[in-house]
């Protein structure tokens, strides 16, 4: 496993406690911090990293160029095949490398100071019968990443239930958002949570910067966005954010977080 190669290669007590995870695809990243956050809720003198690791690129290799191949070479017969051409061309395109860790500890920790980033409340939600819309199938041949253009559809809903639920439990509305780490799943995912939520371009502008100059890297995304976000100047004390990711299932991650 890799964490065990890690622990190989990096001088970690031998006796840490180690989870691997799988099959949260882009909503990894979120879905990580979460349980993260849940366990540190039981050791609150505990310290935790979160790794998240991504290899893309491996989506080009093995079943999407031999199905590219058999389709193009169907599609003079079968013309309806140039929609599912152009779907796993665009699929493999938004998808990149990334690598992303982040330390959190609980809150009796040494590291533990006011005015740091935490999270406060966890949002999950899956629409049922949904498992068509993205994914990851592996075949004999290699991965094959399934992004359905339809998702856009579904986000709305789930998303709008998932948020409107934990910010209801905390007095919250999204007017008081000043943060919002959207994970970029490609420009219509973009544009439809800015839409939903009536965001202004200058809420999303994160999205929109990493969708151009890294791509989306699945679960390791939001890890860079964050990582963007404390490298600037810091959130006003007090202040709210929003960690939003989603994944197969369909399903959708939502972290509140507080400065």
């Amino acid at each position: 496993s890799l964490e065990a190669r890690l622990m190989n290669r990096i001088p970690f007590s031998r006796y840490i406690k180690r989870l691997p995870m799988f099959g949260y695809g882009c909503m990894g990243g979120a879905a990580g911090i979460a349980r993260v956050t849940e366990y540190l809720e039981g050791h609150p003198k505990d310290a935790a990293i979160f790794f998240a690791g991504e290899l893309s690129s491996a989506l080009w290799q093995g079943s999407l160029q031999m199905e590219l191949q058999t389709m193009i070479s169907k599609l003079p017969d079968d013309p309806s095949l140039y929609s599912e051409i152009i779907c796993s061309i665009v699929t493999a395109a938004l998808f990149a490398d990334g690598m992303g860790a982040v330390l959190m500890v609980g809150r009796e920790h040494a590291l533990a100071k006011p005015g740091q980033a935490r999270v406060i409340d966890i949002g999950s939600i899956l629409l049922p019968n949904t498992t068509h819309l993205m994914g990851m199938d592996i075949a004999d041949t290699g991965f094959r990443n399934i992004l359905r253009p339809e998702v856009s559809d579904h986000l709305k809903g789930g998303l709008r239930e998932v948020i409107d639920r934990l910010l209801n439990k905390h007095n919250l509305s999204t007017d008081d958002i000043s943060c919002w780490i959207v994970h970029p799943g490609g420009p219509k995912v973009i544009k439809t949570i800015q839409e939903e939520f009536g965001l202004t371009q200058e809420a999303v502008q994160l999205s929109w910067d990493t969708l151009e100059k890294v791509g989306n890297m699945s679960s390791s995304t939001v890890l860079y966005m964050l990582n963007e976000v404390l490298s600037q100047e810091q959130p006003s004390p007090g202040s709210y954010g929003l960690m939003v990711a989603m994944g197969p299932g369909f399903s959708q991650e939502i972290l509140l977080l507080q400065w």
